[in-house]
């Protein structure tokens, strides 16, 4: 009977095993103290950016064009961004942007530029035609694809997507404090990934 490989958390393949397969993709670039576990999946020319914690099992899909991800986010659990802007006639590409401090929350799904200090939660759908400023809040289940960019501390809720504006600028309640433990306690249950770049 064959000998098993040693295991660790989960079952997981420990030492040097494990080590070989904690690269990020080719292309992938992950800045320092950035956290992005192995079951993330990752497709094409992506930044993410220092103090950024991904969930696993997000996806960043760089389809169409690079997508830049900003300082101290947090990606949740199956939330999507992807690059699907229109790439141009003569073969130039857009760069798909997130600011910083941003909360993508579980299942959101995001295909144009956000700016800094929004929350984008539950299962809502920001589309390739909108712009996200700074300070929004895009309620559960909200979807919008219209061609604007969303002034700055606007809120859209319920089933009507109604608009208000914030009396007071917004900012993902806590985000700080939430960053600093995600990155203690992820490493702790997944492997992370270094980047390949």
């Amino acid at each position: 009977m064959a000998a098993r490989a040693p295991t660790g958390r989960a079952g997981a393949v420990t030492g040097e095993d494990a080590s070989k397969n904690l690269t990020a993709p080719i292309g992938v670039l992950i800045l320092p103290k950035a956290i992005v576990p192995k079951e993330t999946e990752l497709k094409g020319e992506i930044t993410i950016g220092q103090g950024t914690v991904l969930h696993p099992s997000c996806k960043i899909i760089a389809e169409n064009g690079p997508i830049v991800i900003g300082e101290g986010n947090i990606i949740e659990e199956k939330a999507i961004i992807r690059n699907r802007f229109p790439v141009g006639e003569d073969g130039t590409r857009k760069t798909l942007y997130i600011g910083s401090r941003n909360l993508l929350e579980a299942y959101s799904v995001v295909e144009g530029s956000v700016g800094n200090n929004n929350s984008i939660l539950c299962k809502a759908r920001i589309g390739p035609l909108t712009t996200i400023s700074t300070g929004c809040v895009i309620g559960v289940m909200c979807s919008i694809n219209s061609d604007e960019t969303l002034a700055p501390d606007t809120i859209i809720i319920g089933e009507h997507m109604t608009r208000r504006t914030a009396e007071t600028p917004q900012s993902p309640p806590f985000i700080e404090d939430h960053v600093e433990y995600l990155q203690k306690q992820l490493p702790t249950y997944h492997y992370i990934l270094k980047s390949s770049v």
